[in-house]
């Protein structure tokens, strides 16, 4: 059965408390089978290699790997060769938003690579190209229909994540430049400051859109064959994260639609 994802990208060291509220939820719960995948902002790769505690943090969120969990990695913000090196703190895949990046970490790499929601893949042809170039899932894009989702798992030579939860972007998925050109914060590095999230002019939010839930169609999309739920959590607190993932892998596990009380969980976190 496909797994939720939750993609938790946390201002500065908070990854390390998402990742622990996620992991001591399921503990409690009994749950397995939850891909979680670890980002930082405001860093890139090379500030971070060069911090002393870095290592140890990383370490710290990804040991020990539990059972039933996978732990997928940003390519472009972390993945320093003390992780990839270890079987036992390695994630175990990579998102990657760079075709030519993507090439050079399959000659090199032994893992698994994912197409990031930045590469903009909305069909087969997409697809085709992807796999030649080594990846085994790609991110849909948001604008894709549900006729689309069901052809592209129909004929697709990889596999399809889909978002299911969260924030939506009022732009092309993944190719938003606002919060590059008006806070020099770039989407497509990790960093978006959602400018889109703020009042403008008269105090109204024209820019904001509701965010995404695709909590009743939970079996449809299975049915259709995608390989994995997406929850969109930039910039949001381990309650948001322990309450979508904990509500959505209790509709994977029963195969239904949200109760009303799951409904208003959902609206209100």
């Amino acid at each position: 059965d496909p797994g939720a994802v939750f993609e938790g990208r946390q201002e500065k060291n908070d990854n390390l408390a998402v990742v622990l509220a996620v992991r001591d939820a399921l503990e409690r719960e009994g749950h397995d089978n939850l891909e979680v995948i670890l980002t930082r902002e405001n860093d890139t790769a090379l500030e971070l290699a060069e911090k002393e505690a870095f290592d140890g943090v990383l370490l710290d969120i990804m040991m020990p790997k539990m059972d039933g969990i996978q732990i997928y990695a940003v390519g472009g913000e972390f993945c320093p060769d003390t992780l990839l090196g270890n079987p036992d703190t390695a994630p175990d895949a990579l998102i990657v938003a760079d075709l030519g990046a993507a090439r050079e970490l399959k000659k090199r790499i032994p893992i698994e690579l994912h197409a990031s929601t930045q590469i903009s893949g909305h069909n087969v042809e997409a697809a085709k190209m992807l796999a030649s170039v080594g990846f085994s899932r790609m991110v849909c894009a948001r604008e894709m229909s549900r006729e689309d989702i069901a052809q592209f798992c129909k004929n697709s030579p990889i596999e399809a994540e889909v978002f299911v939860h969260g924030a939506l972007c009022v732009c092309h998925s993944g190719q938003c430049l606002f919060s590059s050109l008006v806070g020099e914060r770039s989407g497509n590095r990790g960093e978006c400051a959602q400018p889109c999230r703020l009042p403008y002019g008269n105090g109204k939010y024209p820019l904001s859109l509701s965010d995404l839930s695709l909590s009743e169609h939970i079996g449809e999309l299975i049915d259709s064959g995608v390989a994995s739920l997406k929850i969109e959590g930039r910039m949001k607190s381990p309650a948001y994260v322990y309450e979508v993932t904990r509500i959505y892998r209790a509709l994977l596990d029963g195969m239904r639609a949200p109760t009303r009380e799951e409904e208003d969980r959902l609206a209100a976190v």
